[in-house]
Formats: structure tokens, sequence, C-alpha cells
């Protein structure tokens, strides 16, 4: 079976709704007045295990799936155009040094991977830390 861009962010969002839990993605803008701009979503978190440690996954992070569902209808962060199918100029993915917070505890974005079918944003995968 085949699945539309659409279909695939369908069927996350149902998962996360019954087996995910509510975060915030905050994303800090300006330097002198810094403003966070936030989005609660869902998402799957998950510790690392033992034998998934690396030099760049250590002990305490975890591994974090959300849907692109609530960034997109916040427009999260804002003000920024959206080049779909390249993260780099995509401001919808966290990056590096965004926060997530986490039952209560702001945690780092360490690493944000995008998956995009036919074009369209449809997953993310994040190491968070802290």
């Amino acid at each position: 079976m085949v699945f539309s861009p659409q279909r695939e962010v369908h069927e996350l969002d149902k998962s996360l709704v019954v087996d995910g839990e509510d975060v915030v993605l905050r994303r800090i803008v300006g330097t002198v007045h810094q403003v966070m701009v936030d989005v609660v979503c869902r998402a799957f978190v998950r510790r690392y295990q033992a034998q998934e440690l690396t030099d760049m996954i250590i002990q305490g992070d975890s591994h974090v799936i959300i849907s692109p569902t609530q960034i997109i209808d916040a427009q999260w962060p804002g003000g920024q155009p959206i080049h779909a199918s390249d993260a780099t100029l995509d401001h919808r993915v966290p990056r590096k040094n965004d926060k997530l917070v986490v039952q209560g505890k702001v945690r780092n974005i360490e690493t944000a991977e995008p998956i995009y079918i036919a074009n369209e944003l449809v997953r993310i995968e994040m190491t968070v830390r802290g």
C-alpha cells in the first residue's frame, strides 16, 4: 500500500494521540530582548538504551518523534518562508539549541532530522539532552 504524505501524517497523529504526551517546542529569538516562541506538540519520548549510546548519544539523552501538524497549524516559529525538502531552510524544523519542555523539564535539542515524502514534511525525529 502506498501512503500519501497526508496519510502518513494522519497515521502518526493518531498514534501520538493514543501513545504520546504533550511537550512544548521552544525557540528563543532575539539578542537583547529575547522572546520565547512556543508551540505545544504531541510527542513520543523515550530514553536511549545502553546499547544505543555513542559519542554523540550519551546516557540521559532521549529520542523524540513529533508530527509537523501542530507546528504547521501554529505557523511556528513564525515569520519565515518555508522551503520544503531543505531542512537548512525549513524553519519549521527544530534546530540545535532549540528547547523541548518534557514533563516540565527544559531539555536541549541536539539534533533534529526531518522526514519528507513527496517534498512534504511528515515527521521529525530528534535527540534531546538535559
